[in-house]
């Protein structure tokens, strides 16, 4: 079969000159610097191609030589000549390929550029693909490394503010007649030039109601940027009582106010409680009882007292015994209560019986309330009330 050329003149203005040039060796397809490559390494050998010397000292091959050597390749049954230089305007390629006869199997001919055009194609998407995860991998890094700095610069940020900017600078102290500021502010533990939230609120109201015990409660208030308001709440002393041998003022809730010292004058209007076993009477704090069923008698029965006419008539109450409650009322009054069951009701029926005439003269009694039912009344001057 005698092969059939084709001549073709590539320009510089020809439309195809912008497409990939392929050059076809008996090993395979390659492009131009791949065959540049296959030039230096045929004229210079391996270890010119290793030390990779500069562009302009690789002497390029005589050209007289270059255009004789045609080479050949065989892909499915078609043979191809390919000229050794690559195009430029003016230049030749010739291609030759045999013509299509009636025993070419039917197969599909391509051509050089067909085959070689596909595969550069796919050669080309593969690129693009990769070079696309690539961008995609180095985007990623950039968002993260510029998210990771803005997060760096806001703690910075945050942290700056957080210690020069928030500073207590000015504090002020509401509600209270018998401590100074000074002494609320002291005893909270807050200062100025501390960090606006470097103390917690409960712990401050914790150290003052412990060291200025007629301060019931404390409310903190922080002003943005540099100022706090403390709210003072004050106990009102309501009873007194001897415990371990002081006298203590206590408030109406039991929290120990304060001791009387040796000689001091209990102060008018407390009413004085005998209370049953003790375990603990710090100030500030509230009173302790042995056992927590002395604890609910004593508040119930002071609590049904407080909330029953004879709320501002009351002198002594005995609590020292569950079963056998006394309470003195008006100094001359002596109330036999019993157990703290049904406290209000029995202090409403002696506040009614107190209202009788025969009550009137001053005279001493006693009040047998144990018995709702069966409530006795006993004039006795002789009763003795310490």
């Amino acid at each position: 079969m005698t092969p059939e050329y084709r001549r073709t003149q590539v320009t510089a203005s020809d439309p195809r000159q912008r497409e990939p040039v392929l050059y076809v060796y008996p090993d395979g397809i390659f492009t131009k610097s791949q065959k540049k490559r296959r030039i230096d390494m045929i004229f210079h050998g391996w270890d010119h191609l290793k030390k990779d010397p500069p562009k302009e000292k690789l002497a390029p091959a005589p050209r007289d030589e270059a255009e004789e050597r045609d080479f050949y390749t065989d892909r499915g049954a078609e043979a191809y000549r390919v000229s050794f230089d690559p195009p430029g305007s003016g230049d030749t390629i010739l291609v030759s390929r045999p013509s299509a006869g009636k025993n070419d199997g039917g197969r599909k001919r391509g051509g050089l550029f067909g085959n070689a055009g596909d595969r550069n194609r796919r050669d080309l998407k593969d690129v693009k693909e990769k070079a696309a995860s690539r961008r995609r991998f180095i985007e990623h890094k950039r968002g993260l490394f510029l998210a990771l700095l803005i997060t760096a610069f806001v703690v910075i940020l945050l942290g700056l503010i957080y210690k020069f900017f928030f500073v207590v600078r000015n504090i002020k102290v509401e509600g209270t007649d018998r401590y100074t500021a000074e002494e609320i502010i002291e005893a909270s533990g807050v200062r100025y030039g501390a960090n606006l939230y470097s103390f917690r609120s409960s712990t401050a109201g914790n150290n003052v109601t412990l060291r200025c015990p007629y301060v019931e409660s404390l409310d903190v208030h922080r002003v943005v940027p540099n100022g706090v308001i403390m709210t003072v709440t004050e106990d009102v002393p309501r009873y007194f009582a001897v415990i371990f041998g002081e006298t203590k003022i206590l408030s109406d809730g039991l929290r120990v106010l304060g001791t009387l010292g040796e000689g001091e004058e209990i102060p008018e209007g407390l009413i004085k409680l005998k209370l049953p076993a003790v375990t603990a009477s710090v100030e500030g704090r509230l009173v302790e009882f042995r056992t927590a069923r002395n604890d609910r008698v004593v508040r119930d029965l002071l609590s049904a007292l407080e909330n029953s006419p004879l709320a501002d008539r009351v002198n002594t109450v005995d609590l020292r015994s569950e079963f056998d409650i006394k309470v003195v009322s008006d100094s001359k009054y002596l109330l036999e209560v019993g157990n703290s069951s049904d406290a209000e009701m029995k202090f409403k029926t002696a506040a009614k019986v107190l209202e009788d005439e025969m009550f009137a003269t001053g005279m001493k009694a006693k009040l047998d309330l144990t018995q709702l039912e069966k409530t006795s009344v006993i004039i006795d001057n002789t009763l003795e009330f310490d």
